[in-house]
């Protein structure tokens, strides 16, 4: 049982029986229905139940002799923000037809690993063009168990301006040390040399959200969860169609990379607003075409 069921309204649904009442009745008649060939040449389908606007429930099996075998079922909401990146990774899970991905950011410092909302789909595409380096169009988003909202930091419009220009720099800086620079990598060194003095006297006096005003970090043994502290661009209020739970729905912003994430609403401190921030952990899922 996925424990991120909750994050779309599905909280009373803890067991697999429940579960399975479900998906007999959503496959008569569901919102989207897709079949694909896996690498194995298995029937495989796809079968989704949309319990709102942009989220919902997927089923993912294989179809032998007309009959549909459930094999993994997940919540899911969709993002909405596009962004391209090159040489995106796939790797198939240890449960069959479910892929993770892979991609490198600066912005981020770490490669940015994902749960594929459309795994299969995407190595279709991927064989008919011949090309796995080719660049990558993905969305983002992500399901969150619990959340926090922060007032946002106050700066100055030369601040801003400066904190631009800074970060543009450190892409470059880190962009030509993947290169193999030796000056660029010794700047950065200094850099982080700088950063640790700072925030080390910095500390002593303040909270630490008045110092870090946005981060991204891998949180516990999964490889895809992030614990994230980000700008909040968008709020939507919504609710569970099937259920009658209140969700929210999140537009995030962390240093130009955007993530919507849902979370339910009993999990949520704080009254979410545009500028104020979101911090909490998050289960990071993807679209690529």
């Amino acid at each position: 049982m996925n424990k991120f069921m909750r994050a779309v309204g599905f909280t009373e649904y803890k067991t697999n029986k429940k579960l399975n009442q479900i998906f007999d009745t959503v496959k008569k008649k569901p919102d989207v229905y897709a079949e694909y060939r896996n690498r194995e040449k298995d029937t495989v389908f796809e079968l989704t139940k949309m319990a709102g606007d942009g989220f919902g429930l997927t089923w993912l099996g294989t179809k032998e002799d007309g009959e549909l075998l459930c094999e993994y079922c997940y919540p899911f909401i969709k993002g909405n923000k596009y962004f391209s990146k090159a040489e995106v990774s796939l790797e198939e899970r240890v449960t069959g037809n479910i892929y993770s991905a892979a991609f490198e950011d600066f912005r981020v410092g770490v490669f940015i690993i994902f749960f594929v909302q459309n795994g299969i789909e995407y190595l279709g595409i991927q064989e008919k063009s011949d090309n796995e380096t080719d660049t990558t169009t993905m969305t983002l988003s992500g399901l969150a168990l619990n959340g926090t909202i922060l007032l946002p930091l106050a700066f100055s419009e030369e601040e801003q301006k400066r904190r631009a220009k800074e970060q543009k720099k450190r892409i470059r800086l880190l962009t030509a040390a993947k290169k193999g620079d030796e000056k660029a990598m010794e700047s950065l060194a200094y850099q982080d040399m700088d950063i640790y003095t700072r925030v080390s006297k910095r500390i002593l006096t303040e909270d630490v959200f008045s110092i870090v005003e946005t981060s991204f970090i891998p949180y516990g043994m999964e490889c895809d969860q992030y614990s994230i502290v980000a700008d909040i661009v968008g709020v939507e209020k919504a609710v569970n169609l099937l259920t009658k739970e209140k969700i929210w729905k999140l537009r995030l912003n962390y240093n130009g990379i955007y993530i919507d994430i849902c979370i339910n609403q009993q999990d949520l401190m704080g009254e979410p607003k545009e500028g104020r921030r979101f911090k909490g952990n998050i289960w990071l899922q993807g679209h690529l075409s």
